[in-house]
């Protein structure tokens, strides 16, 4: 079953249920037979808290084939269970002269290959590249837990100075590279969406991005 959609694989861990028809429109009726649930509000709630249950809804009984812009992504997923660790936004350059060393090096769409796959090599990436987010594989509900865990001081500094500004800050543990994955966990602990598909959308104007720099 081929289904067209044009959203990437990060939209399902992204808390904004007209966002998650847009980009998944046609994929919601199976996700529902799927999961045997009403709409595409508990189809959003399964998955955002249980990542566990968005491969197998993919793949079980029988895996979906994407088509669309971000077919070859998605369907990598539905057969390895594995995403990129990056960034996904990418904010104008700023001259920002404070440094953050929080060490969170991956982007939040990665909790969907720690939960997408029995492998080692995901979980073991991750204590290398988010040390400063420990998180435990029987975990229930990873935003929940993970929003306990977060560095506050990085949570008051996206709230203060905004996104833009936190994500040009330099990390002396990463070669004073900007903090942009820092940046998209911090904002979807805070928001429970991702920033790429905040601003997809249009909602990340000049104010939001960049509040006190």
């Amino acid at each position: 079953m081929e289904v067209r959609v044009v959203g990437d694989v990060c939209g399902f861990l992204h808390w904004d249920v007209e966002d998650f028809e847009r980009l998944y429109g046609p994929l919601v009726p199976l996700l529902k037979r799927r999961l045997g649930v009403r709409d595409a509000e508990d189809v959003l709630s399964a998955f955002f808290q249980n990542p566990h249950a968005v491969r197998p809804a993919l793949a079980e009984p029988r895996p979906v084939r994407f088509a669309g812009p971000h077919a070859e992504e998605l369907n990598r997923y539905v057969e390895s269970g594995l995403v990129p660790m990056g960034a996904r936004l990418r904010p104008p350059l700023l001259d920002v002269p404070e440094e953050v060393g929080a060490r969170v090096f991956v982007s939040p769409c990665f909790l969907l290959s720690l939960f997408g796959t029995y492998g080692r090599g995901p979980w073991e990436a991750w204590r290398k590249n988010a040390p400063d987010l420990p998180i435990p594989r029987s975990v229930g509900h990873p935003h929940a837990y993970l929003r306990r865990v977060f560095p506050q001081a990085v949570l008051d500094l996206l709230g203060a100075r905004g996104l833009l500004w936190l994500a040009n800050t330099r990390n002396p543990r990463r070669g004073r590279r900007r903090n942009l994955t820092l940046a998209e966990f911090a904002y979807w602990i805070a928001t429970r969406r991702m920033a790429h598909i905040d601003a997809e959308m249009g909602r990340l104007e000049a104010a939001e991005l960049q509040k006190g720099g």
